[in-house]
């Protein structure tokens, strides 16, 4: 594989050590170590052509290296170096694709099979949530992920590492090694330089000590190899017993070269998978079927059915050969797609299959944060609880935020693309296709099943070029689709055979059902309008769904606890909680545990005159701070708000309604206008001692921690002052999704809510701030946690005084169960319930959402014509057709 004859390497034409000769086998991990300017980094420089050899050849499968063209060479070896390398204007991605010019034409342009390698070499270092960062914005230790990535993605026959594992911390140490190892099985041979010696030791099937001139390799024998390592670095024999080496060096001999053996398995197989790619054929070790079909470039349809290609050539069609789908449009928005999908989802784990959820583009303002620090739709959230599957933005490539009436930051993969009016992005869309089919097609090579949803309807005719969502999605994906109605709204028949009758012939081929949902009475009564629809149609009903009122988290602005739970209650008994009704509200799911516990009456001001008189006022998150601050004031909200803070009413900020209880709101990239706003600033509502800001950076993250109070004198004093001490070292999770950095004032007492450790950078810091009746935070989601969602409302019983015995009763008015589900003969699983944290039945929110996500299977299974439901998909599961169940 490679040959060194009489080699000496140095610096114009003088030698660092003497010349030597050596040969290194395919597969090999061959480790080079040394003090420092011994000559390590110098020979492998010299491999790669960057220096010419001093005295002698090396040699590559037999050629000798300088009859190599560089753009050759490159072909067959890749290498990292410690020199810094500083790309301007390059993203993570864009520096991991350079890797693959040596294989592109003179323009560089990047194929399918160019961008794949390029992707899993991202995914093999795990660097999927910063690949499309500036390179020159992220860690050192980043910078040295996406370098290794960039040579895996030249598919090297042999890579030359100079100290790769340079900034790494310990965690990505030992995943190197894994790596690594993974390569050399598969036939590829690495000559690396190491300062860590355990690591040469564990790792090394052979390994050559260069220093004070000569160069020799390290010895098989324990006690000359011991010798060997302390006369290279000068080591006392206390010295190196310190070191620990001793019993590495004991096993590297008895190895005799063999292959290292590994105890870490935990990437395993999975590195061997994400490795296919990186090398030749005929080095490929044996995957199974399933993963075989994944990498095949014409995988066969199970089907038998050909994804049919869109005119426009830069549409995308699905991969065939994966999962069986089924899509859910609707007639309309809100007639119950989500809900559907979320229980089909559930039905399918149910019966045994791996399924998920799928939505091409949701608009939605009510946004989740992943593990990785992406953004995503709140809605395939609940439907991935729903599959039993980790959320991730596969699910939902493309999330569109509306910003203003006729605007929305579009978000791509759970990373800002820009804000963009609703006529440009109706031009720009298309292009998304390919990003949106590449998140499909990983998912449906790794489920069985996946439940697609539809957004709006699609017979909306003037939207309907390069429709990306509804049948323009279903063709991609080759998907069948069922069709559900609103009965609740009136005109069920006329909203079905309408939206027929506007889709073209092939597209009406694709539906193959059409459910009727919502409907409150005797079904037998619409039994003849079905029966018509059917013989008009000759598409069959697959079920009449009854109304539920599962609680489960809703889209945001068709949501019904938005219109309808808007009505102040004067009981003493009865803690009453006004959330704000900002007009860009987002992320209000925050306050359904909240609403779901009894005694609370949770309702949404819209106007001064909903407010009454309030025992908390909560100030939600918003898209819009800066024009929702400015509503506020106009609508007179602002001086209540500030009045009922004054008369001791405890007031809640979270996220955008935080940075609107400060003193100012300032954005750096907007100039003044005459008014002092832009990059002068515009007045908050004065409550916490805090400025806000604003800038293009988004902060998307997972946090846990705690509440502050308590732990210090500082913090004493500042939970005596305040009438949230209850909450003290109370324990928070959630996320953060803004925009804008709050800090405290100059001379203020900085008196933070919370102290919190970011999920994603695991940087640890103190969020919020307290003063007095009032706190904000950028925390969402801080009341899924039940013990703090008991104490905050026990802490406003107890304010108010209402008594220890009225409190802790569970309340079992008719009118409103403790789930908030109605009592229905239509949903009698609904009388088994219990609200979240009320009672000994659910510990957590997550066990209330389970038990609600079962009872929405179960109502589907009883009203759906699941047989039929199979047929359409091209699945067969006798069990879960004669109403079993598989766990």
């Amino acid at each position: 594989m490679l040959e060194f004859k009489n080699l000496s390497v140095g610096y114009d034409q003088a030698p660092l050590q003497k010349p030597f000769s050596l040969k290194i086998e395919r597969g090999e991990i061959f480790t080079l170590i040394g003090p420092n300017g011994s000559g390590k980094s110098t020979l492998l420089k010299t491999l790669i052509k960057e220096l010419s050899p001093v005295q002698g050849s090396v040699f590559f499968d037999g050629k000798n290296l300088n009859s190599l063209s560089l753009k050759d060479l490159a072909k067959e070896v890749s290498a990292l170096l410690t020199v810094p390398v500083k790309p301007e204007l390059m993203t993570c991605r864009d520096v991991v694709a350079s890797g693959r010019y040596p294989f592109t034409g003179p323009f560089a342009l990047l194929k399918e099979d160019d961008e794949k390698k390029i992707d899993e070499a991202i995914a093999l270092v795990q660097a999927q949530n910063y690949a499309h960062k500036d390179f020159m914005k992220v860690s050192d230790g980043q910078k040295q992920r996406i370098m290794f990535a960039r040579a895996l993605c030249q598919n090297p026959r042999l890579l030359v590492l100079d100290e790769p594992t340079s900034f790494l911390d310990i965690k990505w140490r030992l995943e190197l090694l894994k790596i690594l190892e993974n390569l050399s099985g598969q036939g590829v041979t690495v000559i690396a330089s190491m300062h860590e010696i355990d690591l040469a030791l564990k790792i090394s099937h052979r390994i050559l000590c260069i220093g004070k001139g000569q160069i020799s390799e390290l010895s098989r024998n324990e006690a000359e190899c011991k010798n060997q390592i302390c006369a290279l670095y000068n080591l006392s024999e206390e010295d190196y017993n310190e070191t620990l080496y001793a019993g590495l060096v004991k096993k590297f001999c008895e190895r005799k070269g063999e292959k290292p053996p590994y105890e870490h398995s935990s990437p395993g197989d999975s590195l061997k998978t994400h490795l296919v790619s990186f090398c030749p054929a005929t080095r490929c070790r044996s995957l199974p079927p399933r993963v075989q079909a994944t990498l095949s470039p014409t995988p066969s349809s199970p089907r038998g059915n050909a994804p049919k290609t869109p005119k426009d050539d830069s549409l995308v069609t699905r991969k065939d050969g994966f999962a069986n789908s089924l899509m859910v449009q609707g007639t309309m928005s809100n007639a119950g797609k989500s809900f559907l999908v979320a229980g089909l989802c559930r039905i399918f784990k149910q019966d045994g299959f791996s399924v998920a959820p799928f939505k091409s583009q949701n608009m939605a303002l009510n946004s989740f944060v992943t593990n990785e620090g992406l953004e995503m739709g709140r809605a395939q959230v609940m439907q991935a609880e729903a599959a039993g599957v980790e959320p991730s933005v596969l699910m939902n490539p493309i999330l569109l935020k509306p910003n203003s009436d006729t605007g929305s930051q579009v978000i791509v993969n759970g990373e800002v693309l820009g804000d963009m009016a609703a006529k440009e992005y109706f031009a720009f869309k298309k292009n998304l296709v390919p990003h949106i089919m590449k998140a499909y097609n990983q998912l449906a090579s790794e489920n069985q099943v996946i439940v697609l949803e539809g957004a709006g309807s699609p017979a909306e005719i003037n939207l309907k070029e390069n429709d990306i969502v509804n049948m323009g999605m279903a063709a991609m994906a080759d998907s069948p689709v069922i069709l559900v109605a609103d009965i609740d709204r009136g005109g069920v028949f006329a909203q079905i055979l309408g939206t027929i009758e506007l889709l073209t012939p092939e597209e009406r081929k694709r539906v193959k059902g059409f459910v009727i949902n919502k409907f409150r009475g005797d079904k037998s009564i619409l039994d003849s309008g079905i029966t018509m629809l059917e013989e008009k149609t000759g598409i069959p009903c697959v079920g009449t769904l009854p109304y539920m009122k599962i609680q489960l988290d809703d889209e945001d602005s068709l949501s019904t606890n938005l219109h309808t739970l808007r009505q102040f209650r004067d009981k003493k008994d009865e803690i009453q909680l006004a959330i704000v009704r900002l007009p860009h509200i987002s992320n209000f799911t925050d306050f359904i545990p909240l609403q779901n516990l009894p005694n609370v009456n949770l309702y949404y001001v819209l106007e001064p005159k909903d407010l009454g008189s309030p025992d908390c006022i909560i100030i939600p998150g918003t898209k819009n701070t800066p024009e929702d601050l400015d509503w506020l004031k106009k609508s007179g909200l602002a001086e209540l708000i500030q009045a009922q803070a004054k008369n001791g009413t405890p007031i809640v900020g979270i996220c955008g309604g935080f940075q609107m209880l400060g003193e100012k709101l300032r954005d750096e990239e907007t100039a003044a206008d005459e008014e002092g706003r832009g990059s002068g600033f515009v007045s908050g509502l004065s409550l916490l001692p805090v400025s806000t800001v604003f800038s293009s950076q988004k902060i998307r993250t997972r946090v846990s921690g705690k509440v502050l109070g308590g732990e210090n004198e500082s913090e004493k004093d500042m939970a005596e002052k305040s009438i949230f001490s209850p909450l003290a070292n109370l324990l928070l999770s959630g996320y953060e999704i803004h925009m804008g950095q709050t800090d405290f004032a100059e001379g203020a007492e900085q008196a933070y809510f919370s102290q919190i450790r970011d999920s994603v950078s695991g940087e640890s810091k103190f969020d919020g701030a307290v003063s007095g009746n009032v706190f904000g935070t950028y925390i969402h989601g801080l009341f899924d946690e039940a013990e703090f969602c008991r104490k905050f409302v026990e802490m406003l019983a107890v304010k108010k005084g209402i008594p220890a015995e009225k409190w802790s009763q569970i309340s079992n008015d008719a009118g409103k169960s403790a789930s908030g589900m109605e009592k229905s003969s239509e949903l009698a699983a609904s009388d088994r319930t219990d609200g979240p944290f009320s009672g000994e039945k659910f510990t957590s929110l997550q066990d209330f959402k389970e038990s609600q996500y079962n009872i929405l299977a179960e109502t589907l299974r009883k009203h759906l014509d699941m047989k039929k439901i199979y047929e359409i998909m091209g699945l067969s599961r006798e069990s879960s057709l004669e109403g079993g169940r598989q766990a």
